[in-house]
């Protein structure tokens, strides 16, 4: 994985920049789980529309998060992440 899954939950982490890593998803850092989160910063990754929706999904709970960024992923319909 590419962080501890319990990484996020341990730190008040406000930003994380995983742009232009090649990543196709984010299910192993337990998005659900941040409280603190306010910034992510995916662009230019391998993120698809079905992942994209897995982490809008995680990222429900989350009442801190202002700006995610998705920039430039293979994301067919932004409507469809709900």
């Amino acid at each position: 994985p590419l962080l501890p899954t319990s990484f996020l939950c341990e730190i008040a982490l406000t930003r994380l920049d995983v742009a232009n890593n090649q990543l196709s998803s984010l299910v192993d850092l337990e998005l659900e789980r941040t409280t603190s989160l306010q910034e992510l910063l995916l662009p230019h990754n391998h993120i698809d529309t079905s992942n994209a929706r897995a982490i809008v999904k995680q990222l429900r709970a989350n009442r801190s998060l202002t700006h995610v960024d998705l920039q430039h992923n293979p994301i067919r319909s932004v409507e469809s992440l709900g």
